[in-house]
């Protein structure tokens, strides 16, 4: 029973993360200067006109996500009996 749950757990696990990346209403209220979440920091920087580093922010959350769905596809598959 348990061999035939762990892809479901890890694939939850997975796609939370990835949410939980990119989540803004959330960690607006986390927010306090010098600790910023991920999305608080992209959009205080977009409004700063730092273009630049929103862009590598974004770089890096799209690569965090490509990385974890690749791990997720890795130890989720169901080996065949």
């Amino acid at each position: 029973m348990m061999p035939l749950m762990r892809p479901g757990i890890i694939a939850g696990w997975i796609l939370l993360a990835t949410q939980f990346i990119r989540e803004f209403g959330i960690s607006i209220f986390l927010y306090s200067p010098g600790v910023e979440p991920m999305g608080p920091l992209i959009f205080f920087l977009y409004q700063d006109t730092r273009y630049g580093t929103v862009g590598a922010l974004g770089l890096l959350v799209c690569t965090i996500s490509m990385i974890l769905a690749a791990v997720g596809l890795r130890y989720t598959r169901i080996e065949s009996q």
